[in-house]
């Protein structure tokens, strides 16, 4: 998939979030904001680290890889096991943190109160 393509599905993925809610309120809104800029930071930091952070191979050693016939050149081609670890740690870590927020009553960080329920 193209790098380009796969950042245009996450904006259109988080999009969808802030016209998806119900009742957007401002609480809401400010949440999926939130939410939305520390996914952006986090795919940043996953995205770099796979230049600057030596992951193991763990299984995709360089016959594995010479043998995909993967088109192109370039870190993501020669060394695909990085971008492999950084989809992990990225998935994991927001996994983690939408758990965390589940688990504090959060969104991103945000209190949001529910409405009162109605008789």
């Amino acid at each position: 998939m193209d790098s380009d393509f796969a950042v245009l599905l996450l904006g259109a993925n988080h999009s969808l979030t802030l016209v998806s809610e119900p009742e957007p309120g401002v609480a809401a809104r400010k949440a999926a904001e939130r939410r939305w800029s520390r996914d952006v930071k986090l795919y940043l930091l996953m995205a770099f680290s796979t230049v600057f952070v030596p992951f193991p191979e763990l299984g995709l050693d360089r016959a594995y890889v010479a043998g995909l016939n993967l088109p192109g050149s370039g870190a993501w081609i020669s060394e695909p096991h990085n971008v492999m670890a950084a989809g992990a740690f990225y998935f994991g870590a927001k996994a983690l943190l939408e758990l965390r927020d589940a688990v504090r009553g959060t969104r991103g960080g945000i209190t949001i109160d529910e409405p009162p329920a109605t008789a």
